[in-house]
């Protein structure tokens, strides 16, 4: 019996039940009852307990054996550590010679001890896994331990993984079985993510997820579909991740796993605190805590009550801090979770400091220190030094560091090692210490530091978020051309499975062939039109009707290499003399990025609620179509930002198009669905393609809407309700009347 599995060798295992009685009977609804162990636990459990019933009382082997590892995984699952470690034990006795159930008992052993925190004690069992699939000569089984062991390194040392076993791993991505395949794209996100090919890694990560899902594995999808949300995370591209966590949520919730719900809550209350939504962040976590309290002593409540005291200590919520991160203190835990440990020594200490127990603080944040020191973490032990030395300008003792020595600590593990981002706060702190003890000219040299470092800090912000904007891109293009052959290969599927059909019919009388042929032709085209109707959904945004950003990365290479095309061809002819104008000359057709974000749309859904805000984001569709045309591409580019793409239109005339569209805006009010009326304006960023008509190959679409992007922020600090295009830009151009 293979340890995971695809949906049609499920469907063959329920076929097989209903002519089956006594023994056979009996193992084939524990095959059933195995296959569906993640797929629908609850029913998993319930056929195992009429296989159960099949069986004789004091019956052991294989068939009873599996159907204790499918008891033990679902106590795993629905979070009774305790139970599923029990049932694992009977199902090893019951076939202590089966090489496959022992092997699969491994496999879930090391999932059990994962969640206890034995990271030591899981490799071991993986291991030993394989070592049993190789001696039985199970080539599945033994590749799934090899690749399981190949990724735990990847965790550790992603780069060093990847150079190790990259080439071997590689030749897995298109393995005929798809789980072995989903562990080969889940070691390459890993992987690639730690080398920056941010693209490939969240491409790779969703395909694990997705050939996870395929054979069953739903915790290992919802796992590298968080993956895959972590990296947007990392570029600060938060809505792309919080589509995924979403997605993820409500996957987990209808398993019915508390842990997995649990900790899935816990991402997505983290990723909405960077987005900036406190609130919902505070009440998502509370839930992800709720859901786990029966499960105080695993894994996922503690990842989940880090989340929810990290969230505590922004807002200064001592009391809520300190309750966490003493529960998580004082339960017991192993050593390979001193990451957890050192967190809430440090989390701890900030919310003693904040309560005014500055001698507690101290010892919390020495702790914390140590912890740090122990584990290598030299991020971890700057932060550290910061928090002591807050504790030392609060302290009136003598006998440990002052605030001035902590920080000069800190700033010294920075510049020894140059792969650690030096943080302006770091300086900051440093220099006004100086300050205060008098070191005028060391505080002065350390503030111009401080600049420094916070001007490198904006230039790499800018650069993540165009890698964000470009990971995207081409993450949704390459999930787009997935799906497109995905569709293409199911529908050939379909086709053949009627022609078969046809010709099964054909065989049996000529009389039915006018039938079988009338029936085929409206087969395929219902399924063309359900296919265009797909595909124009997957296009179309559901709430605006506008165009998504999926049509646009499927769209704008035409008009990009159009209007290169032009670009060139005037400047060859003018080179000729075939034309009096020079390759600058007006007239030429150019592409005009607009970025245009509605101004405080968040207070219109404070104030009027998500209905109002959704029906301005309709009324304000219809002014951007009333200002462009219909052949430009009008697409909604995430909340309430839009890009419009001006094809064919002169960049003379950008200026007049965006004070037009700021005008339309904001002089006729907005309708509300209550009947009152509601006053809006709107802020623009534009640039021209290309942005040297010279050079028309020098630059690419994604740095031109980057380079709107920044001048629609430009835009909005200048006061909003306005527009910043090119230097020099005017709307009374004399060629851009009327």
């Amino acid at each position: 019996m293979q340890r995971f599995t695809t949906d049609d060798v499920l469907a063959s295992a329920q076929a097989r039940i209903g002519s089956l009685t006594g023994e056979a009977l009996a193992a084939a609804l524990v095959e059933l009852a195995w296959h569906l162990r993640q797929r629908d636990t609850q029913r998993a459990l319930d056929l195992a307990a009429q296989a159960e019933a099949c069986l004789p009382t004091q019956a052991s082997g294989p068939t009873r054996a599996r159907l204790q590892l499918v008891r033990a995984e679902g106590a795993w699952l629905l979070g009774d550590l305790d139970a599923a470690e029990r049932w694992l034990g009977q199902a090893r006795g019951d076939a202590p010679a089966d090489a496959a159930v022992q092997g699969d008992a491994d496999w879930l052993d090391a999932s059990l001890v994962n969640d206890r925190g034995r990271y030591d004690q899981r490799e071991v069992a993986i291991a030993r896994s394989g070592e049993r699939a190789t001696a039985a000569g199970d080539a599945e089984r033994a590749d799934l331990a090899r690749l399981a062991l190949q990724c735990f390194d990847a965790f550790g040392d992603p780069g060093a993984a990847l150079s190790e076993h990259g080439d071997a791993v590689r030749a897995r991505l298109d393995d005929p079985r798809p789980a072995v395949a989903a562990l080969a794209h889940s070691f390459m996100h890993h992987g690639l993510a730690a080398v920056g090919r941010y693209a490939e890694a969240i491409t790779h990560g969703l395909h694990a997820a997705e050939l996870a899902l395929q054979t069953g594995q739903v915790r290992r999808a919802l796992i590298d579909t968080t993956n895959a949300a972590t990296v947007y995370l990392d570029l600060n591209d938060v809505d792309a991740a919080l589509a995924l966590l979403n997605e993820n949520l409500v996957r987990a919730r209808a398993t019915g796993w508390p842990q997995t719900t649990g900790v899935t809550l816990a991402n997505v209350a983290l990723a909405m605190f960077k987005a900036g939504r406190h609130a919902m962040a505070v009440e998502v976590a509370d839930e992800a805590l709720a859901v786990l309290a029966g499960s105080r002593h695993a894994k996922p409540w503690y990842i989940a009550a880090q989340a929810r005291a990290t969230i505590a200590i922004d807002q200064g919520d001592w009391a809520t801090a300190r309750r966490l991160c003493k529960t998580i203190l004082a339960a017991p835990m192993q050593g390979d979770m001193i990451e957890m440990r050192r967190f809430a020594s440090q989390a701890l200490a900030e919310a003693l400091l904040g309560q005014g127990e500055v001698s507690a603080a101290h010892d919390h944040a020495a702790q914390a220190l140590d912890l740090a020191i122990h584990s290598g973490d030299l991020t971890a032990q700057i932060d550290a030094h910061r928090v002591l030395a807050r504790i030392a300008r609060r302290s009136h003792a003598h006998t440990q560091p002052g605030a001035l020595e902590s920080l000069q600590r800190a700033l010294e593990i920075a510049e020894n090692h140059p792969d650690i981002t030096l943080p302006p706060a770091l300086l900051d702190e440093l220099a006004a210490e100086q300050q205060q003890a008098g070191r005028f000219e060391g505080a002065c040299a350390t503030w111009q530091r401080a600049v420094a470092a916070r001007d490198a800090q904006g230039r790499h912000d800018a650069s993540r978020r165009a890698v964000a904007l470009e990971v995207r891109f081409k993450t949704e293009r390459a999930l787009a051309d997935a799906q497109r052959q995905r569709e293409l290969a199911e529908a050939e599927s379909r086709r053949a499975e009627e022609l078969a059909q046809v010709n099964d019919r054909l065989r049996g009388a000529l009389a039915e062939l006018e039938a079988a042929q009338g029936l085929l032709t409206r087969r395929n085209a219902e399924l063309r039109e359900a296919y265009a109707a797909m595909k124009d959904l997957s296009l179309t945004d559901p709430l605006t009707g506008l165009r998504n950003r999926r049509f646009l990365s499927q769209t704008i290479d035409q008009d990009i290499a159009h209007t290169v095309r032009q670009h060139e061809t005037r400047a060859l002819r003018a080179q000729q003399g075939e034309a009096r104008a020079d390759a600058r000359s007006n007239g030429r057709p150019d592409l005009l990025f607009f970025l245009v974000d509605l101004d405080h749309f968040k207070a219109v859904n404070d104030t009027h609620g998500h209905a109002a805000g959704d029906e301005v984001l309709r009324q304000f569709k219809d002014r951007l179509q009333a200002v462009f045309r219909d052949s430009d591409h009008i697409v909604r580019w995430g909340g309430e930002e839009f890009l419009v793409v001006a094809r064919g239109s002169r960049r003379e005339c950008a200026a007049a198009l965006a004070q037009r569209l700021c005008r339309h805006v904001a002089e006729q009010p907005f309708v509300l669905p209550g009947g009152g009326a509601l006053t809006q304006t709107c802020s623009i960023g534009y640039a021209p393609f290309p942005p040297d008509p010279l050079q028309p190959r020098e630059a690419d679409w994604v740095s031109v809407v980057e380079r709107a992007d920044q001048r629609l922020y430009q835009a909005k600090a200048a006061g909003r309700n306005r527009w910043v295009g090119e230097p020099g830009d005017r709307i009374d151009h004399p060629d851009c009347t009327g």
